[in-house]
């Protein structure tokens, strides 16, 4: 996966090791306490990064969880 400020934000090694440079488990609480929390999300304009948050969360949630969820089939872990 390609990200607008990191190239590689999944990356695949051979057949069964992926890494991750995101936070596909993020949440909305996280995401509140991160601005509050992190000094340079702190130099960030507030306003934007709410309204950017609210206009992805929804799909960014779908992707994260779809995520989970195909690791844990491949896994073999029985999810219903």
């Amino acid at each position: 996966g390609k990200g607008k400020y990191c190239t590689n934000q999944i990356v695949k090694m051979g057949s069964n090791a992926y890494g991750f440079q995101c936070h596909i488990e993020l949440s909305k609480d996280m995401f509140y306490n991160w601005i509050i929390e992190d000094d340079d999300l702190n130099k960030l304009d507030y306003n934007s990064l709410d309204f950017d948050y609210n206009q992805l969360k929804i799909k960014y949630e779908e992707i994260g969880n779809r995520i989970f969820k195909n690791f844990l089939k491949i896994a073999n872990f029985d999810i219903k």
